[in-house]
């Protein structure tokens, strides 16, 4: 059984100096504190952005963190267990098109059982949209780095653009790079 996500999600947190935000922003430039520039850290269930909530647990600028196992650095994302996904959000500016650069490296498999994983699905959505996804299979002896980018993609203020990872059902060294 699921059990049931409560926190905050990207509804309730105000955004600083929202009417001056551009549609211009990095998650690298940006990591901080939830909201800023209009990035939020999330975890869910399976590949759904809406069925996410916000990780409370935060070190100052180093990582957002669950104690069983979703890890968001700026550069660095983590899946847990019983599919949580990792999920990292950005909630839209201005109505427009923007270009999306994403990319995401699988790091090596590195268990000393490399039958038992199963492998990530990496998928990047405008709201409940999927715009691109990846499989990336659990490789024991180099990293793969699949492109996610999407250019001219329509939105209105508020929308939100998702990058998810998701473990599957095993989460053994399903993380990897991304940015």
């Amino acid at each position: 059984n699921l059990s049931g996500l409560v926190g905050m999600t990207e509804r309730d947190v105000i955004i600083a100096n929202d009417e001056n935000r551009s549609n211009n922003a990095s998650v690298t430039d940006d990591f901080g504190k939830q909201g800023n520039n209009g990035w939020f850290y999330q975890y869910g269930y399976y590949r759904n952005p809406f069925f996410a909530v916000n990780i409370e647990k935060y070190i100052d600028g180093e990582k957002y963190y669950t104690k069983d196992g979703v890890e968001i650095k700026k550069d660095f994302i983590m899946p847990s267990t019983k599919g949580k996904s990792a999920n990292v959000k950005w909630k839209v500016a201005q109505d427009g098109a923007i270009d999306i650069y994403a990319d995401y490296t699988k790091l090596k498999n590195e268990d000393a059982n490399p039958l038992w994983p199963d492998g990530t699905v990496v998928t990047l959505m405008h709201n409940n949209a999927i715009l691109k996804s990846e499989f990336f299979a659990p490789h024991t002896t180099k990293e793969v780095t699949k492109d996610l980018s999407v250019f001219g993609v329509e939105v209105k203020k508020g929308d939100c653009i998702t990058l998810v990872v998701d473990g599957i059902d095993n989460t053994a060294y399903d993380g990897g790079l991304y940015t």
